[in-house]
């Protein structure tokens, strides 16, 4: 049995009717198929229940009309037309196998074990009843009896694909990669352009991150089901994962066209426009889906940084601490938290969301400690902070910006000689590292090598000519030296440029 939603022309023998369709009926019911055959679902609908209406005992009108219905993510009534399909003579395994999938979409499993027993099914429904009954079973989580339903669906049709469906989805839920791989290429080698494996296949190379073949895949079941939007949105989810935000986009627009109520469409536009930096968008679209954000695993991290650039800092701290509360192993989500913590001075509560995620043995990244050194620093507590700082430089020991930080709370813990190895490090790799050169002058006083902050000023002022930055940290060294005079001339050079200079004022007293 098909898992997933699919849209194919269908061939009409087997169902023709005792009387002739009447012209109008016909031709509602060739427009209709037709409008399948392109995707819009829209129209498909709309003449397919002129179809119905016209000829409501015709099986064709009422079986597509199911398949439509489905993909409007109306379930209930893909049950009531599927079922007219079946009575009314269409092709019993084509309906019987979407009647199940229609009891399945609506977690309808107990009614459909009862309703389609295993025993006594005709040979041809044998594999589709209990391949569902499988999927029933699953749901109830009831394992071992889902097993051996799929089991015995594999043997009663060997050739059928909606068996192999099952079993792959059975290997799937018990993380079994290589069996769902196995029963997967199986159903392509019996229908190479059966959508629903298509798409099945796609998604376990996606989740594999095989996204070249993942994609080729999706692409090959849009081409047998353009109808069926789930296959684009499953796609759209891959060029998202992967940053290839245009096709990303022509899928999710393709899909809020003929589906505007679309969930999942909704949430990775949220997504898009959150990327594009269109936050009021954004917002919008995840307002939109507040009775059932829940339910994607990404939307409370996307709210939290809408809510962030929209200046909602309550609400940015709420879905912060739901995203991190749900994914409590998840760095970014850590880091995201402790960032909108930190922005709104907030370092006690960043040290809290941070240590909790490394308590629950989370993958430490070096944004993780390089925010809990933040934050320390801001409780004032600078060795705290240079000991998060070094384990920062440890993961990332090419990074100017942190050894500088590194060196400055080295500085302020009262570990000079430190900090001017830190420093020089940064300088070396960036001599335009912010606030390195100052602070390494700093440190080499602090360290009372006058000689070396007397070669890092030099360097300093070539960059710089005379600063009043500069010219401070002269005067400061003149005074280490004991040059009075020269201490004098450098903070009145200060105080020419800036007279407010409080520092400088402070010094030359």
């Amino acid at each position: 049995m098909k898992t997933h939603s699919t849209l194919r022309l269908v061939l009409l023998a087997g169902c023709a009717m005792a009387c002739p369709l009447p012209a109008h009926a016909a031709s509602y019911l060739a427009q209709g198929q037709a409008a399948i055959a392109t995707g819009d679902l829209r129209t498909a609908q709309i003449d397919l229940r002129n179809a119905v209406k016209d000829a409501p005992r015709d099986a064709a009108a009422h079986f597509y009309l199911a398949q439509v219905d489905r993909q409007f993510g109306d379930a209930a009534g893909a049950e009531k037309e599927a079922r007219a399909a079946r009575d009314l003579g269409y092709d019993p395994r084509a309906a019987t196998g979407l009647l199940l999938r229609a009891y399945l979409e609506q977690g309808k499993n107990r009614e459909l074990l009862q309703d389609f027993p295993a025993e006594g099914a005709a040979p041809e429904l044998a594999g589709e009843i209990l391949a569902a009954r499988g999927l029933a079973e699953q749901a109830l989580g009831h394992a071992d009896a889902a097993q051996a339903d799929v089991t015995r669906a594999l043997a009663a049709d060997p050739h059928g694909v909606s068996p192999l469906l099952a079993s792959a989805q059975l290997a799937s839920a018990h993380n079994d990669a290589a069996g769902a791989r196995k029963a997967l290429d199986a159903a392509l080698a019996i229908d190479p352009h059966s959508a629903d494996a298509l798409l099945r296949k796609g998604e376990l190379l996606s989740a594999t991150r095989d996204t070249a073949a993942a994609i080729t895949t999706l692409d090959a079941a849009v081409a047998a089901a353009p109808a069926d939007y789930s296959i684009r949105l499953a796609r759209a989810g891959v060029y998202v994962a992967t940053g290839q935000d245009v096709p990303a986009k022509a899928d999710v627009d393709a899909t809020l066209k003929q589906l505007p109520g679309s969930a999942m469409a909704i949430y990775l536009q949220a997504v898009l426009f959150t990327r594009a930096q269109d936050y009021k968008a954004a917002n919008a679209d995840l307002q939109r889906l507040s009775p059932v954000i829940g339910r994607f695993p990404g939307a409370y991290f996307f709210q939290a940084v809408v809510k962030d650039h929209l200046g909602e800092d309550a609400e940015a701290v709420d879905a912060a601490r739901k995203y991190a509360a749900r994914n409590p192993g998840d760095a970014r989500g850590a880091e995201l938290l402790a960032t909108i913590e930190l922005k709104a001075k907030r370092p006690a509560a960043a040290i809290e969301a941070l240590q909790k995620f490394l308590a629950a043995g989370g993958t430490a990244t070096a944004g993780v400690y390089e925010l809990l050194g933040n934050a320390y620093n801001l409780t004032g507590q600078p060795g705290l902070a240079a000991q998060n700082y070094q384990q920062a430089v440890k993961l990332a020991p090419d990074n100017p910006a942190l050894l500088s930080r590194l060196g400055a709370s080295r500085l302020a813990a009262g570990d000079p000689n430190a900090a001017v190895g830190d420093l020089q490090r940064s300088v070396a790799l960036d001599p335009k590292a912010a606030g390195s050169g100052p602070m390494l002058v700093v440190a080499a006083l602090a360290a009372g090598d006058l000689d070396a902050a007397a070669r890092e000023l030099a360097v300093l002022r070539q960059q710089q000519g005379a600063s009043v930055e500069v010219l401070g940290l002269s005067g400061t060294l003149q005074l280490a030296r004991l040059d009075l005079a020269g201490a004098r001339e450098d903070f009145l050079a200060v105080l020419h440029q800036q007279p407010n200079d409080t520092a400088a004022v402070l010094n030359l007293a």
